[in-house]
């Protein structure tokens, strides 16, 4: 040739046939700026890709891993990360769409998601979910996804193809309805709050209004406190109800201290008007209009019961002076007879919290002068002198006897006598009892010489009581009765010595006597209070026997009363002495038939159990009936005694430890015989777990075979039958998976390396088909460590063996065709135009055989593809221009998945 004509030549990778441009391209080193032209615009798109996978410019490679076909921009993705540092490089770069091409053609499942999770928009995320791809890769963007249309979107896509996806969007949905559903939780109860703060505002007077409020204020604080959610409609109701029922509650508070104030006015008047009456009859004059104010102060309804009671009582006290009052003032004195002015003043009933008027003085002074006539003068007279007499001489001789506090009360008595009878009575009467009078001075004289510093030291005594802060109220008492003894025993004194210091022990009493009083009143109190229990306890006791249904009584009922009026009655506490017997004898009374009506009824429970426990007894020694049957009857037996009622206390008690101890008894049989059967559960269950254990140290050891499976679940069957429901077989089934996903991996792993293989021995095939490769370099290649079908194994080494000799390639093509087909069907992608009739031809052949034959393929996407792919790689010598059909198998195989 010459040199002209080499120089004009064209260089290998401009060849017209682009087999020898691909072979070009992979044997020679060529310039990056011709790979570059050639990866964007070589007709052949396996040329383009051998021209990418040598590319050195990455700024290229990019535009292609964005732009070019699928493949290629695998391809080109591919190259570009063996140049570039893959994490630094994918975390460097922002062009979303370079980003969305790793994401989605990517060498492997690691860079795939670190190119995901590096995509910033929606629209990428959305776009890549529509791609094939790894599992890993659409649960990160199921994970990134926010907005809940889509997140439902995910989660029907992948409801059927992956659980996993779609639990992820399932649950993240799951997160948006719990959120609307506490919004609408948190509505519906901000507006039953404000409602109910709405009710409230709108009552009238309520005494738990403000307590309402403040519960309802701090469930409506509560809600607001952190949520923004509740409508400001809402908040403002709710605001505005609040203000309201303030208001409302002012108000009330306002109105009841103004109907205290006039109240406590009400009551004060009361007590000074009646202080007044008891000292001044002429306020009786304006009693009736004081009252008729009063009436015009008083509220209508005050609360306290005692306040109530109070006025009531002085209103019915000044009606009825008013009234005596005026039946008074109808009297005729002047011209009233005797017997008129007796039925007047009887049926006058004068209130003795009044001062008496001048005029019922005078009325009551004009009936006893009446009443004297000269007969009953004289006999009183008589007899009036007798008396005296006889007090003159026993009062003579008391002083004779220096009997001072005899001789003085004597005194008393006979000058009240004698002033009250001195017109009865001659002067000589007088003049004896003045000499008396004389001598009974002496002897006093004489007794207070010797007593009054004796009345001295008692008086130091009571106030030295006085001061003592730390003596009971009982001994407080009891000391000072014991001084007031002493003091009576000196006798009386009329001296200004003894009158003083009689005066200062009196006061000195009376100081002492002080805290007793408040203790005595609180004590009188407490015994009225205690006689209201005692007497509502009595009354329930009446009412109940009176009331009672003993047709059909309710001994129940009946024992609670009586143990509760019992202890009522023990705790009530003392009563007033002078009504203790009679509220005594009233609880007995009412106490007595509803005791003997409960101990007739505990007298035949105490038998009906008495039998029951015999029952038992007999049960417990049975040795011949079965021990379900015995414990049956044994709890049908304490059912019985369940409905039983009760026996006295005490009886109960011994009844029930005596039932209970035969019961025990046959229990103590069965868990006797449980815990024998329990320990053999237990020992059976352990040697169940024994097998697991075993078991599933061999699956961790990656050990497993089919055998062991068979054998370790005849073992486990074996061994669970002793163990019954206690057997782990929950563990034992999960083994079970575990071992069987183990033995699937393998045979999974195991079919992809034979398919890998076969892949490879069909690529050395095609390569000594078109040339690329001799028989001597395959034979050096074609050795393999990897198990394969023999079958297939010697499909592939007759192509081997046949590739250098003629082959009917026209068959061979329309076979590949028709597999295509196949594989596109399988996959779900359609075919190109000009296959579109023989693919049609295909699904009507199929359609006739299936219909004609009833055979239709049940096996299967995966099974079925596998055996297209056994015969795509094993079908022998075909043209070398076959890349788009090459293109379109790939295309159904990346579709599939690699079938396992």
């Amino acid at each position: 040739m010459k040199i002209s004509q080499l120089l004009e030549s064209k260089p290998a990778w401009e060849h017209e046939d682009p087999l020898v441009r691909h072979k070009a391209i992979d044997e020679r080193d060529i310039e990056d700026s011709v790979l570059a032209r050639l990866a964007a615009s070589d007709p052949d798109p396996q040329v383009r890709i051998a021209a990418t996978r040598k590319l050195n410019n990455t700024d290229t490679l990019v535009r292609l891993a964005e732009h070019a076909s699928l493949e290629q921009q695998q391809a080109a993705i591919e190259r570009w990360l063996t140049l570039v540092d893959a994490t630094t490089a994918l975390t460097d770069i922002d062009n979303e769409a370079l980003l969305l091409a790793v994401a989605s053609a990517g060498p492997d499942e690691q860079t795939r998601l670190a190119a995901t999770a590096r995509l910033s928009t929606r629209e990428a995320l959305l776009s890549l979910l529509e791609t094939d791809n790894y599992t890993r890769v659409h649960q990160q963007i199921a994970d990134r996804l926010t907005e809940e249309q889509d997140l439902e979107l995910v989660r029907k896509r992948f409801q059927e193809k992956d659980k996993r996806v779609h639990q992820i969007a399932k649950d993240k949905l799951a997160v948006f309805r719990d959120a609307r559903a506490r919004s609408e939780d948190l509505r519906q109860q901000s507006e039953h709050v404000c409602e109910a703060l709405e009710s409230l505002s709108i009552q009238s007077e309520d005494s738990a209004m403000a307590r309402r409020l403040d519960a309802l204020e701090q469930r409506w604080r509560d809600l607001v406190q952190d949520d923004n959610e509740i409508a400001d409609e809402i908040r403002n109701r709710a605001e505005a109800a609040i203000n309201q029922c303030r208001e409302r509650i002012n108000q009330i508070r306002a109105e009841q201290s103004a109907r205290e104030s006039a109240i406590a006015s009400v009551l004060q008047q009361i007590d000074q008007l009646g202080e007044a009456l008891k000292a001044d009859a002429g306020v009786l004059a304006e009693l009736p209009a004081r009252l008729a104010a009063l009436n015009t102060q008083w509220p209508d309804s005050p609360d306290d019961e005692t306040q109530v009671t109070t006025y009531s009582r002085f209103v019915k006290q000044a009606e009825q002076a008013i009234a005596a009052n005026e039946r008074l003032m109808a009297i005729d004195l002047e011209q009233s007879d005797q017997q008129q002015l007796q039925r007047c003043l009887t049926d006058l009933d004068w209130p003795l919290d009044v001062a008496v008027p001048d005029t019922l003085r005078l009325a009551r002074e004009k009936l006893g002068t009446l009443q004297d006539d000269s007969e009953a003068i004289a006999r009183t007279r008589e007899r009036r002198l007798e008396i005296t007499s006889n007090q003159l001489e026993e009062f003579e001789r008391k002083i004779e006897s220096g009997n001072l506090k005899s001789a003085n009360k004597a005194s008393k008595t006979l000058t009240k006598s004698l002033k009250e009878h001195a017109s009865l009575l001659p002067a000589s009467v007088q003049e004896d009892f003045s000499r008396l009078t004389q001598r009974l001075k002496e002897l006093r004289d004489w007794h207070n010489f010797v007593t009054n510093p004796k009345r001295t030291a008692l008086c130091e005594q009571m106030e030295a009581l006085v001061d003592n802060e730390t003596i009971a109220p009982t001994e407080r008492l009891e000391t000072i009765k014991s001084l007031q003894e002493t003091w009576k025993s000196l006798g009386p004194s009329d001296n200004p010595e003894a009158q003083q210091l009689w005066s200062r022990f009196k006061q000195a009493s009376d100081l002492a006597y002080a805290p007793c009083a408040a203790y005595f009143e609180a004590q009188k109190q407490e015994r009225a209070e205690n006689l209201k229990a005692r007497e509502t306890i009595c009354a329930e006791l009446e009412t109940f026997n009176s009331e009672h249904d003993w047709t059909d009584p309710d001994y129940k009922a009946l024992a609670s009363l009586v143990s509760r009026g019992l202890a009522r009655w023990r705790k009530a506490g003392e009563v007033p002495r002078a009504r203790f017997r009679k509220i005594a004898d009233r609880f007995n009374k009412a106490m007595t038939p509803l005791q003997e009506r409960l101990n007739a009824e505990y007298e035949r429970n105490k038998q009906r159990k008495n039998e029951l426990i015999e029952q038992v007894r007999q049960l417990a020694t049975d040795e011949t009936a079965a021990l379900t049957t015995i414990i049956e009857q044994a709890k049908r037996l304490q059912r019985e005694w369940q409905s039983i009622g009760k026996a006295s206390h005490r009886t109960e008690q011994k009844l029930w430890k005596a039932f209970r101890a035969e019961c025990d008894r046959i229990f103590e049989r069965r868990d006797q015989e449980r815990d024998t059967a329990r320990e053999q559960t237990r020992a059976a269950k352990g040697g169940c777990e024994d097998v697991i254990r075993r078991f599933r140290a061999l699956i961790d050891s990656d050990e497993v075979e089919r055998g062991d499976l068979r054998r370790f679940r005849d073992e486990f069957d074996k061994t669970a039958k002793e163990a019954g429901k206690a057997a782990p077989r929950k563990a034992f089934t999960a083994a079970v998976k575990q071992a069987e996903k183990c033995l699937e991996r393998r045979a999974r792993a195991a079919r992809e390396s034979a398919l890998d293989e076969i892949r490879r021995l069909s690529s050395l095939c095609r390569k000594l088909e078109i040339g690329e490769l001799d028989a001597a370099q395959v034979a050096a290649a074609w050795a393999s460590e990897i198990d394969i079908d023999g079958e297939i194994l010697q499909r592939l080494e007759t192509r081997r063996d046949l590739a250098p000799a003629a082959a009917d390639q026209d068959a061979n093509i329309e076979s590949a065709r028709l597999l295509c087909i196949r594989a596109e069907i399988l996959a779900g992608l359609d075919s190109p135009a000009e296959a579109q009739p023989l693919r049609m031809q295909y699904q009507v052949d199929r359609l006739n055989r299936e219909l004609s034959q009833g055979k239709k393929d049940s096996r299967t996407p995966a099974e079925q593809f596998r055996d297209i792919q056994l015969e795509w790689y094993c079908l022998g010598p075909l043209p070398v221009d076959i890349d788009d059909l090459v293109r379109r198998f790939n295309n159904a195989e990346q579709a599939l998945g690699r079938i396992g």
